[in-house]
């Protein structure tokens, strides 16, 4: 077991004993979204590869190396709390819970880009948000309460959470991942995990069967990625998308990467327009060589994308380094296609894991999907 997965064990157990608490300062309101998407890590076992999460949702089972699961949590940065507990070590971190947050979860498969199943959390699954600064975690836990109260930690690695050294702040921005260290465990930091607690949602329960505990067990995690927005946010419902990637190396050579597929926006999400909003492309891989991940996001500027005479939004350029032609094409009733072709020497790996993309308020993750010419 690494030694920062050993570290955020520790802290954990520290804060469940602690008895001392750090109060927040108040923020000024504003509307912010948490996403967190769980995958396969689709590496060979020997090398610590695993299936996608599985479990089921209002009776539809679900599981296996095409499986994605999104989760969604929209608050507001006033209802983080900051929190320090005391005993042999400090420990320091942040929640956000709140009683009229909405949450949701959505099942996709990779291989074909359509939603299985999705469901609307109920308030009284204590769904919040949680980092922890001193040993490195971040997720989506349940059973929670305010800092303090006797509901307070909950289930931290219950839906799911993984292990990534961060000084990130709740109240911000971010994107952090891929990282291969999501779990999920009932009674964390028991030395066992609890049998899976059904967390109700308007789709009927939810049920996590992959129960892993991190520290005892050594079991390799899943590949998630963590996401933060001030303002809305909303996942896209139907998301299916090719990726290749060639030539990478960690000696300064140029990679080439390809993407390409079709996405419909979510029930939630808003129209979107390239011509004013940010797109950002997220080419997510590992190095079949070299154990590391890397995460290369190419956001092209608002008002960057031009149309041609049939529709479709057409970029050509080069951003920090990376030289990219993309296209958006509108489809009809909410849904698109897109491809992108382009080169850099910022890619180091060549394994493609993951593909992201974000148009204004609308985000999708997945994992690669079988080019045509493998199908």
């Amino acid at each position: 077991m690494s030694e920062r997965r050993s570290t955020w064990i520790s802290n954990y157990l520290l804060l469940v004993m602690a008895v001392s608490f750090g109060a927040s300062l108040a923020h000024a309101a504003q509307p912010i979204t948490y996403t967190e998407v769980i995958l396969a890590y689709p590496v060979p076992a020997a090398k610590g590869g695993v299936s996608g999460p599985a479990g089921s949702l209002g009776g539809t089972s679900f599981g296996g190396d095409h499986t994605v699961k999104t989760l969604t949590y929209h608050s507001d940065i006033a209802d983080v709390e900051d929190f320090t507990a005391t005993g042999f070590f400090t420990v320091t971190g942040q929640q956000n819970f709140s009683s009229v947050a909405s949450s949701s979860v959505q099942v996709n498969d990779s291989a074909t880009g359509a939603q299985l199943v999705q469901g609307k959390f109920q308030p009284y699954d204590g769904i919040y948000v949680s980092v922890d600064h001193s040993g490195g975690g971040i997720g989506f836990g349940s059973s929670g309460g305010p800092v303090g109260s006797s509901a307070f930690p909950g289930n931290p690695l219950y839906p799911y959470a993984f292990i990534f050294s961060t000084a990130y702040d709740l109240r911000s921005s971010v994107d952090i991942g891929p990282d291969n260290g999501a779990y999920s465990c009932v009674g964390f930091p028991s030395p066992t995990c609890g049998a899976p607690i059904p967390l109700q949602t308007d789709a009927g329960a939810l049920l996590v069967t992959t129960t892993t505990n991190p520290f005892y067990s050594g079991a390799p995690g899943r590949l998630a990625f963590f996401s933060a927005r001030t303002g809305y946010v909303a996942p896209l419902e139907v998301f299916r998308s090719t990726l290749s990637i060639k030539n990478a190396s960690f000696f300064g050579t140029t990679a080439h990467f390809g993407a390409s597929g079709k996405f419909t926006l979510g029930w939630d999400g808003s129209d979107l327009n390239p011509l004013t909003d940010a797109v950002t492309l997220s080419i997510m891989g590992g190095s079949s060589t070299f154990s590391v991940l890397q995460d290369l996001p190419i956001t092209i500027p608002a008002g960057s994308f031009t149309t041609t005479s049939t529709g479709t939004y057409v970029y050509s350029g080069t951003l920090n380094g990376v030289t990219l032609f993309m296209k958006v094409r509108p489809l009809g009733h909410h849904s698109y296609s897109f491809s992108a072709t382009g080169s850099t020497m910022l890619l180091e790996v060549d394994t493609p894991f993951a593909v992201g993309l974000r148009i204004g308020n609308n985000l999708g993750v997945t994992g690669p999907a079988p080019s045509e010419e493998d199908e």
